[in-house]
């Protein structure tokens, strides 16, 4: 055949002139393994003894990018550099990666931006950015598996749900994983067959870490079809923990120093370890708190003290009555399905603990107590517990008409037992009066008479201007 002119040559695409990939073999994926572990198994049989900004170079086509390990990074790129033969998909690269254990906790934005994190060139490492608290330095195995692995002729590896900075043990035979020397570090690609020590004696793992290993491999399973975020979990997990009486002071408050204390006891030695920059954080109160979110260990732990698992608090959440397309528009109405299930949930409490002030009911069903407040506030107004205000006088009051004519009726007098000259402006006002800066702010509208008497007690020059 002829070879085609340089200028004709030229005009062609390079990927049309050049379709072969930059390495003729990949690895299949083995069930379980981490996308890095088979780049590292690749590496080290077609590129042995070479460093990551090399093997980088000829699979990535770049030698400053980065593989990423627990969580991978520029995928796109390892897709086109790679045969087609080898099957990898979006789908199995998530699946061959944290982020199926990651991303139940996050919310739909969040969740968004670290699989794009996955696939986009030189994107943050969604690892880093949703987790870095208590990430992990070194690899784990369970050193049962690896002998498996060997009897059977299989490669080592690494795999994905042991090498969550949470987990512990290994589901399937209850032994504590082993930490090896290999870095978790996007400088190195460790083979695991370098790196896994099949001579060392397993510990037997306790219940509680076999329980926390058994929820992980579920939710891993599930594949982000349970996506709550964390709210709901808290919420759910507040109310199962509050339903036992040696982990509680009263209605709606928790004992987090006992519960701390069970906790600590479940683990063995070298777990304890493990959880321990978590412990320093359940310890200030904030584990169970909605506006602050932990890692997912520590909510399947809060769960095995409650006499579950975090595997049925998901699949309590996900009984929760979907909202049909055709009722989207009416989703934030008061009669809404899942409003009727949250006030169901609180009338059950209050009823249950009869002597329950609103703030305990608050703390104890605080997710959907906002909820239900937002969509119906006079059904909350009215079935709630009445308020135990430690403000006296206009202050603690919550019904905005009588605080408008007590304000005013406050106001008035003030300025007639002081015969004080007008006020330079409304902030100068409320602060001769003592009153909050924020507060006709913050009423939005709904002190008309209060906003009215104080501008006219404004100085003539100054409300004109």
């Amino acid at each position: 055949m002829p070879r085609l002119s340089v200028a004709f040559e030229k005009k062609i695409p390079r990927r049309v002139r050049c379709p072969n990939t930059m390495v003729g073999y990949y690895p299949q994926l083995q069930e379980g393994e981490l996308l890095y572990s088979a780049t590292a198994r690749l590496a080290s049989a077609i590129f042995p003894g070479r460093k990551a900004p090399y093997c980088a170079e000829r699979l990535l086509g770049n030698r400053h990018a980065s593989f990423g390990v627990l969580l991978p990074n520029n995928v796109n790129r390892l897709i086109e550099n790679i045969p087609a033969v080898s099957a990898l998909t979006e789908e199995s690269v998530l699946r061959a990666s944290l982020f199926h254990l990651i991303s139940p906790l996050l919310d739909e934005v969040e969740r968004t931006e670290l699989r794009r994190s996955v696939f986009v060139p030189n994107a943050r490492n969604g690892l880093r950015t949703f987790n870095a608290r208590g990430s992990p330095t070194v690899l784990k195995y369970c050193v049962k598996c690896a002998q498996i692995d060997a009897d059977r002729r299989k490669p080592a590896i690494w795999r994905t749900v042991q090498n969550h900075h949470g987990a512990i043990a290994c589901a399937k035979h209850g032994l504590l994983l082993q930490f090896s020397k290999a870095p978790v570090s996007t400088d190195a690609l460790c083979a695991a067959s370098d790196w896994i020590d099949l001579g060392v004696e397993p510990t037997v793992a306790t219940d509680a870490e076999v329980a926390i290993a058994r929820d992980f491999e579920w939710i891993h399973a599930q594949y982000s079809s349970l996506t709550p975020g964390f709210r709901p979990v808290v919420a759910k997990l507040r109310e199962v923990i509050l339903s036992k009486m040696e982990f509680t002071l009263g209605p709606g408050l928790a004992n987090n120093a006992s519960l701390l204390q069970a906790m600590r006891d479940s683990l063995s030695d070298s777990s304890r370890s493990t959880f321990a920059p978590q412990f320093r954080r359940l310890a200030r109160g904030c584990g169970l708190s909605m506006g602050t979110r932990t890692t997912l260990h520590a909510y399947c732990l809060y769960a095995y003290m409650a006499g579950t698992s975090l595997k049925q608090v998901l699949a309590d959440l996900a009984k929760i009555p979907a909202l049909p397309k055709s009722e989207a528009a009416d989703s934030k109405s008061a009669n809404g399905p899942h409003i009727r299930f949250y006030k169901h949930r609180i009338e059950k409490f209050i009823q249950a603990n009869s002597f329950s002030t609103r703030s305990q009911v608050s703390a104890a069903l605080c997710h959907g107590v906002e909820i239900v407040r937002s969509a119906d506030p006079e059904w909350f107004d009215h079935n709630m517990p009445e308020s135990q205000s430690n403000k006296p006088g206009p202050h603690g009051d919550r019904n905005w008409n009588n605080r408008d004519e007590k304000l005013c009726a406050f106001i008035s007098n003030f300025v007639a037992t002081n015969d004080s000259l007008p006020f330079r402006s409304i902030r100068d006002a409320l602060i001769k009066l003592k009153q909050p800066q924020g507060l006709l702010i913050k009423a939005n509208g709904r002190l008309p008479k209060t906003r009215v008497l104080l501008e006219s007690l404004i100085e003539p020059k100054r409300a004109a201007a």
